[in-house]
């Protein structure tokens, strides 16, 4: 009998049977999804980590920018305050009486009159701090201010020219400007007069010259004298860089109105440092005094 594993064909009384085809496969096929999925998975989650830490690091990185910033900032403000202590006891500190004498040696062969005494002051505050700006009347004033009025109002009209405004008109005076005739330093106005005076806000504007509610040069009759009367002889000043420096006298005038007229800008300016926020308000650094084209001379004030 053949064997059991080995069928011939070609054998007498042989049966040829088929093969039984098993019932579960040997091989089973890979099902899409099932492990291709998790390690898909398995990528996008590191992915996911990977962006996750770089974001981390560019916020730690964008932190430690900051605050390197904020101590140079910080740094750069002590070594300001401590310039303006060691300026004070610098032995070219000066009074001001002997500051104006080197000045006016500083000027010979010039027209005293033509020649202006500006003080300097640093201002000692940190990025992003507010500026310095308000006003101040000096006791001998460098010159007079051209004031002008737009009012329509036959009373505020008078009192305007009273009080020495040296102009005072309406539709007139607003055809010189559209002209391009702007004499005056200062503008007032009345409010019956802010719709005709739009029509040349971009003359006046630019030139700081716009008559306005909020800074207090738009005012009724009643009030137009004693306004005119407190702008005579007062200047407006707005700090552009870390220096302010204003006009205080002439090389004419005496020592004594030189020195008022010094007493009066700091009192304004320190009056006006003390009404600001204490976190964005500066604060005064090296002070000097100088002439047409004199030095610089370190003063105490």
């Amino acid at each position: 009998m053949a064997s059991r594993g080995i069928l011939n064909p070609f054998s007498s009384g042989v049966v040829l049977r088929p093969l039984v085809r098993p019932s579960v496969p040997l091989l089973r096929t890979p099902q899409p999804g099932r492990w291709g999925s998790k390690k898909k998975g398995a990528a996008g989650g590191g992915d996911e980590s990977k962006a996750d830490a770089k974001q981390v690091q560019q916020q730690r990185e964008r932190a430690s920018l900051r605050e390197q910033t904020k101590k140079a900032e910080q740094r750069r403000v002590a070594k300001l305050k401590d310039e303006a202590r060691l300026a004070a006891k610098s032995p070219l500190c000066m009074d001001v009486e002997t500051a104006l004498r080197y000045l006016r040696a500083a000027e010979v062969g010039r027209p005293a009159e033509a020649t202006t005494i500006s003080l300097h002051m640093a201002m000692i505050a940190e990025k992003g701090a507010a500026m310095v700006q308000g006003s101040y009347r000096l006791p001998r004033a460098l010159e007079e201010q051209r004031i002008a009025v737009f009012t329509n109002d036959a009373d505020a009209a008078a009192a305007a020219r009273r009080a020495g405004a040296a102009l005072v008109g309406s539709d007139d005076l607003i055809q010189q400007v559209r002209d391009g005739v702007i004499n005056f330093d200062r503008a007032y106005a009345t409010p019956d007069m802010m719709g005709r005076l739009n029509t040349v806000a971009r003359t006046l504007g630019p030139r700081g010259l716009m008559p306005s509610a909020k800074r207090g040069t738009v005012t009724s009759a009643a009030n137009m004298y004693n306004v005119i009367n407190e702008a005579a002889g007062e200047t407006i000043y707005k700090q552009k860089t870390p220096v302010l420096s204003l006009p205080v006298g002439r090389c004419s005038f005496s020592d004594y109105e030189i020195v008022r007229n010094i007493v009066a800008v700091t009192d304004s300016i320190r009056d006006t440092i003390a009404k600001m926020d204490k976190k964005k308000a500066p604060s005064i650094g090296k002070t000097t005094i100088s002439s047409s084209v004199g030095p610089n001379i370190i003063i105490q004030v």
